[in-house]
C-alpha cells in the first residue's frame, strides 16, 4: 500500500468517524422529550437538544399550559434534581 492510499483510506475512516459519532448525538438527543396529561390538561410533546433546557422548560408552567404541575415535578424529581445549577425552589415547593 502507498503511502496515498494509507492517508486516503485514514482520511476515509475518519470522516466515517465524524458521521457515525454525529448520529449517535443525534439519536441521545431525541430521546429527550416529554409529554404529560392530567386531568384532560395537556403539555403538548416537548423536545430538546440536551438536558439543561428540558429541566428549565418542565418548571415552566406557561410553556407547559399550565398542565400536569404534580407529574412534570415528578419527571424533574427523576431527570433533573441532581442539576443544583437548575433548582428552582418555587416549582419544587409548588408540586410537592
Amino acid at each position: 500500500m502507498t503511502k496515498k492510499q494509507t492517508a486516503l483510506n485514514s482520511l476515509v475512516l475518519s470522516i466515517a468517524a465524524c458521521v457515525l459519532m454525529a448520529c449517535s448525538v443525534e439519536d441521545k438527543s431525541s430521546s429527550l422529550k416529554y409529554s404529560f396529561s392530567e386531568n384532560g390538561c395537556e403539555t403538548g410533546e416537548k423536545s430538546f437538544s440536551n438536558l439543561e433546557t428540558l429541566c428549565v422548560t418542565i418548571q415552566d408552567d406557561s410553556a407547559n399550559n399550565y398542565c400536569a404541575g404534580s407529574l412534570r415535578y415528578q419527571y424533574y424529581k427523576e431527570k433533573c434534581e441532581s442539576k443544583a445549577a437548575l433548582y428552582s425552589e418555587n416549582f419544587t415547593s409548588e408540586y410537592q
